[in-house]
């Protein structure tokens, strides 16, 4: 008989590692499917020339997409009040929203594309505007509005109502009482003053002399205009008293809990700086506007409860990179300081601009275990997801589980294993492609890389994380570089290890 020679033994020792560890993904990943979308779609046709929510989908459509998320701005107006009467006297400046559009409209628009795009689940969302402030420019001198690009992706709202009372400067916050409540009602004395002194004088008027209750009458009106200038009473929250952190945007991230919905920071990486003329009424104070918003990266860190962030376009180098604000948050879940952990998407921010290249290069693939909006909805929210931009767009991660090392079952993507022995971490990577491209694997446990793989084709990466004693949480996830530029990240996988003392062994 023909000897083997260790190619061969070798060839056969993989098939054979193959059919040992592929079950295991197979297992947890049989009843779900890979389903590609498009989040963060501005689409809302108010005029000539803008997109409508029927043209994006179709759009979505016919690049081969199985879901798209439509999130238009759900209010965009920027006002300046006129001390000290600054909710009477002002001018405004707004642009298309959900609020302008109608609520309900929305939503019916929403429904009635799902069902004339049978191939897309479409599912309606908005990007929040909570707050911004009102400064004037260091250099420039002129006025700057900063933080008007500070937003919130809001994803799965029950009704029109609830996309109505999305907490910001232009519809109000939850009130708060304190100092700030029971100062603003000062008019109300000066009017029951008012009041007082006009029953006095007539009460003591010798003859009927219309005079003798001016200043009463006086007192009243003054009170009265400043009393309906202050409505509403307990919101410290206003355009004019500089920066007031993250409070306005957990606000935000509370309502949508309140409501079941989910919220994503957008783009948190990027930096934005805009000068606009201003036009009439506006121009009458200033001819022109500059708009600006730095880099909200560490929003992640003092904020809570909120379900993830945008990983591409604007959120890796800073955020998703190895050791960096992603890792931060999800150290603190592992270590209990958070109740659950965040979750990275794609977004497109896809208005239909110059600059917007088409609704392929930024998106994220979810893991659906049911038909329709609820199994996106539900993937979404459990991080049974991963995200991918161009020019890796065609790149899928049809396997990425953790399990134990002796073959046990394992937790996928957004998924908690327990364990009792080390952890084995399988990834398998498809190309799409059969020409050699240029790919790098990083294999993450916590903020530390623990295994790196170059490869240029499709790869599926096996190995054992040992583990000697000792118990705690842990997680795994992966970013692949396609030519030094990362271009997918996966959500992470989460490993509850707790060596029994009688197992446990040195290294």
């Amino acid at each position: 008989m023909r000897r083997m020679t260790r190619t061969t033994m070798g060839c056969l020792a993989f098939v054979h590692l193959l059919s040992v560890f592929f079950p295991i993904a197979t297992t947890a990943q049989e009843s779900s499917v890979q389903l590609p979308g498009a989040v963060h779609i501005d689409a809302l046709e108010m005029g000539e020339g803008q997109t409508s929510i029927a043209e994006a989908v179709s759009m979505v459509d016919q690049a081969g997409l199985g879901t798209a998320i439509i999130t238009p701005h759900d209010q965009s107006v920027v006002e300046y009040g006129l001390p000290p009467l600054r909710n009477l006297l002002k001018v405004k400046v707004s642009r298309e929203s959900i609020q302008d559009f109608g609520a309900e409209r929305f939503i019916e628009n929403i429904r009635s594309t799902d069902e004339a795009v049978p191939g897309v689940i479409t599912i309606g969302g908005a990007e929040a505007i909570p707050a911004y402030y009102w400064d004037r420019g260091v250099l420039s001198g002129l006025p700057t509005v900063r933080n008007l690009h500070k937003h919130i992706l809001i994803i799965g709202l029950p009704s029109a109502e609830s996309y109505e009372q999305i907490p910001s400067i232009t519809n109000g916050f939850p009130f708060e009482f304190g100092l700030f409540c029971v100062l603003s009602f000062w008019p109300a004395p000066v009017i029951l003053i008012g009041l007082l002194m006009i029953f006095r004088a007539r009460r003591h008027s010798v003859i009927d002399d219309p005079r003798s209750i001016k200043p009463g009458l006086w007192m009243v009106v003054i009170g009265g205009i400043f009393f309906a200038n202050n409505i509403p009473f307990c919101s410290s929250l206003d355009a004019y008293h500089g920066d007031q952190g993250e409070k306005p945007y957990q606000a935000v991230i509370d309502y949508a809990n309140e409501q079941g919905a989910m919220t994503f920071w957008a783009h948190p990486e990027v930096t934005n700086r805009i000068s606009q003329p201003t036009p009439w009424p506006a121009s009458i104070l200033a001819d022109s506007v500059i708009f600006e918003t730095s880099p909200y990266n560490s929003s992640l860190l003092n904020t809570a409860g909120y379900t993830g962030f945008a990983i591409f376009e604007a959120g890796m180098r800073v955020i998703g990179n190895p050791g960096g604000i992603w890792d931060q948050v999800l150290l603190e879940y592992c270590a209990g300081l958070r109740k659950k952990p965040i979750w990275a998407i794609a977004e497109l921010d896809f208005e239909l601009r110059p600059e917007d290249h088409g609704v392929t290069t930024s998106q994220t693939v979810f893991q659906v275990k049911e038909g329709g909006r609820a199994g996106v909805l539900n993937a979404m929210r459990n991080g049974a997801m991963y995200a991918r931009r161009a020019p890796g767009e065609r790149l899928s991660v049809p396997s990425f589980t953790v399990s134990g090392s002796s073959g046990t079952s394992g937790a996928e993507m957004g998924g908690h294993v327990r364990l009792a022995e080390s952890p084995r971490i399988l990834f398998h990577l498809k190309t799409a492609t059969d020409r050699p491209q240029n790919l790098k694997i990083l294999i993450l446990r916590g903020s530390d890389v623990i295994r790196t793989v170059s490869t240029t084709r499709d790869t599926t990466v096996i190995f054992e994380d040992p583990v000697y004693s000792g118990s705690g949480t842990t997680y795994y996830r992966c970013i692949v570089m396609l030519n030094e530029w990362p271009v997918l990240a996966t959500n992470p996988i989460f490993a509850t290890i707790n060596i029994p003392v009688g197992q446990q062994t040195k290294p």
